[in-house]
């Protein structure tokens, strides 16, 4: 099976050498950890502008611009403020790939959001969290994202290997006994969601 090596270090979120280039304003800086990633096999750079108290809406598309016209990979665009897309989205020539969307505010918005990605030509990862919130047993986490494929596929124009799933593991090694098995729920949601795409994509 093929690998998809997504480099996440250009992320304010998850490592504070970014955040601290971000910080500063130092595009030069960003862009190097962008490089970096690159050199070292990253097929996408994911990035990552969410910081509390200031506007991904006008943070993140500086840095998409400056990483578009200066690596030699495709982008990742991720956000928990799906109002962050389009801005960035708008300055992409090549083809991007938008981390992530979900059902949380239910189907008329999850529908909105995937027409604006597609109209940009991007793909999009789906993580599995619907309206009663975020799948934790195999079997729901499988249902969930078999409803997101179907809505994007029949509602937003969206072709089966467009999009990927996140099935979302929780951290298991934090002390709850009652998180102990959401590891293996995690490894067969994975099993189950690949082979409902499968038979989704087939049935088409």
């Amino acid at each position: 099976a093929s690998i998809l090596i997504i480099g996440e270090r250009t992320n304010v979120l998850g490592s504070a050498k970014f955040k601290g280039v971000f910080l500063q304003d130092d595009m030069d800086g960003m862009v190097a950890i962008g490089r970096e990633q690159v050199r070292e096999g990253s097929h996408l750079v994911d990035i990552c502008a969410d910081f509390t108290g200031r506007d991904v809406t006008k943070d993140l598309p500086p840095i998409v611009k400056a990483f578009a016209t200066q690596l030699q990979a495709p982008l990742s665009l991720d956000s928990n403020r799906w109002e962050a897309f389009e801005p960035a989205l708008k300055l992409i020539g090549g083809r991007a790939l938008v981390n992530s969307v979900n059902l949380e505010d239910g189907e008329d918005r999850f529908v909105e959001v995937l027409g604006m990605i597609h109209k940009y030509g991007a793909a999009v990862i789906l993580g599995t969290i619907d309206e009663e919130g975020m799948a934790k047993e195999a079997e729901r986490k499988a249902a969930v994202a078999k409803r997101m494929a179907r809505i994007a596929v029949d509602r937003c124009g969206f072709r089966p290997q467009d999009l990927f799933f996140d099935p979302l593991a929780l951290t298991i090694g934090a002390g709850q006994e009652s998180d102990r098995a959401l590891g293996r729920e995690t490894l067969e949601g994975i099993r189950r969601i690949k082979a409902g795409i499968i038979a989704f994509s087939r049935a088409l």
